[in-house]
C-alpha cells in the first residue's frame, strides 16, 4: 500500500473500528483489480462512496435530524433521506460539501 494512501485511511477514521472496516474495504477493491500497491485514488474512490462512515460521524458530533435540518437550512424529511442513504448522490454530495465547510465532517 503506497504511504499516501496509508495517510489518507488514518485521515478519515476516527475509531479503530473505522480504520479496520476502512482497510478491509480498501484492501477487497485493492484484490478484486488487482491493483497493487494499492494506490490512494483507490482509498479515495472508497472512502468517498462510505455514506455510513461520515453520517457516523455527524451523530457522534451531537447532529441530530432537528439540528441538522436547521445548521443546513433544509427539511426535516431531506434530513431523513440522507442518514438512510436514499437521498439523490447530487443532493447528497451537495449536503456533504455544506458539512465539510462547515467543519462537521
Amino acid at each position: 500500500m503506497q504511504p499516501e494512501a496509508i495517510d489518507l485511511i488514518a485521515e478519515r477514521s476516527t475509531t479503530a473500528l473505522q480504520i479496520h472496516e476502512h482497510l478491509a474495504k480498501v484492501l477487497e477493491a485493492g484484490h478484486a483489480t488487482a491493483e497493487r500497491p494499492i494506490s490512494a485514488a483507490l482509498v479515495e474512490s472508497i472512502l468517498t462512496n462510505d455514506h455510513s462512515a461520515w453520517v457516523a460521524s455527524i451523530t457522534r458530533h451531537g447532529y441530530d435530524v432537528r439540528s441538522l435540518s436547521d445548521f443546513l437550512n433544509i427539511k426535516q424529511a431531506e434530513v431523513k433521506q440522507l442518514f438512510a442513504g436514499q437521498m439523490d448522490p447530487m443532493r447528497e454530495q451537495e449536503l456533504g460539501e455544506q458539512l465539510k465547510v462547515a467543519g462537521c465532517q
